[in-house]
């Protein structure tokens, strides 16, 4: 194992969970993965994590979860899908990558478990690019702003 400290927790549930455990003891790390099924407690977990890694591979909204764990200043590994790479800034705040693409992924987390001090530089953009794109007062602008425009249209 090319990480022997690294830890990972899989949170929620899904029909591949079965599938997921079988192979982490197929491949003998089933030590280092936690299957923690699903969570409610969404701040106390992201406390406890270096990075988030959403691998999606067929289809993905505007993920919250990303979201949420940018704003709690975690560097966010995502896939080429939906409206993921909206929200990580590839480069800056996390990485895009293909989707289905293991060796990608695997060498992108390797990369922030080998450079915590990027993981914390990418984790800190998170969080300012969260807080200045989804402040509240912000999004209110936005709102009002948009709702104006509709006035001004019907004027």
């Amino acid at each position: 194992m090319k990480c022997p400290h690294a830890k990972f927790l899989i949170v929620g549930d899904g029909p591949c969970r079965s599938d997921l455990e079988k192979q982490a003891k197929q491949l003998e790390i089933d030590s280092h993965v936690v299957f923690t099924g699903t969570r409610t407690d969404v701040p106390e977990i992201l406390a406890i994590i270096d990075l988030f890694v959403l691998p999606s591979s067929i289809r993905e909204g505007l993920s919250l979860a990303i979201a949420e764990a940018m704003a709690a200043g975690k560097p966010a590994i995502g896939t080429r899908i939906g409206g993921i790479p909206e929200i990580i800034r590839d480069g800056v705040t996390g990485f895009i990558l293909p989707p289905k693409d293991p060796n990608a992924l695997a060498e992108r987390i390797l990369y922030f478990t080998r450079h915590p001090e990027v993981a914390r530089k990418f984790g800190e953009a998170a969080r300012r690019w969260c807080k200045r794109k989804h402040d509240s007062r912000i999004i209110a602008s936005q709102f009002d702003q948009f709702y104006r425009s509709l006035l001004h249209k019907r004027s």
